[in-house]
């Protein structure tokens, strides 16, 4: 699997970057603070071919990618990701997607995770 997607944007696991399907890259290595990831969300949120459910699932994918509430501001205290520490979240998604879509099949609900 060489990429994910949440509506319009996609992984790109190999190069570390979503894109929109207008060609708008995000360089998640550019994301290992909250404040920068903040600054990406309302930077996209100022484009004149964002919409709303644009903004909706791209804050999905850093939701998924980087777990911003364990991996950057729990408990209302910052926190910085190394590039190392980045890479690993970015490489792990597919087979934390796989195990979440297997479960989901055999239970047919995601409910207690």
């Amino acid at each position: 699997m060489s990429h994910l997607t949440w509506g319009n944007w996609s992984l790109h696991i190999k190069d570390g970057y979503l894109e929109h399907t207008k060609g708008y890259e995000v360089e998640l290595d550019t994301c290992r603070t909250s404040a920068k990831m903040l600054d990406w969300l309302f930077q996209i949120r100022g484009k004149s071919w964002a919409t709303s459910e644009d903004l909706a699932e791209l804050l999905n994918a850093f939701d998924e990618i980087i777990d911003p509430q364990t991996n950057l501001c729990s408990h209302g205290t910052s926190k910085s990701l190394s590039s190392d520490e980045m890479r690993r979240l970015i490489v792990s998604v597919p087979s934390s997607r796989k195990l979440l879509d297997e479960f989901q099949s055999r239970t047919g609900k995601l409910e207690g995770l």
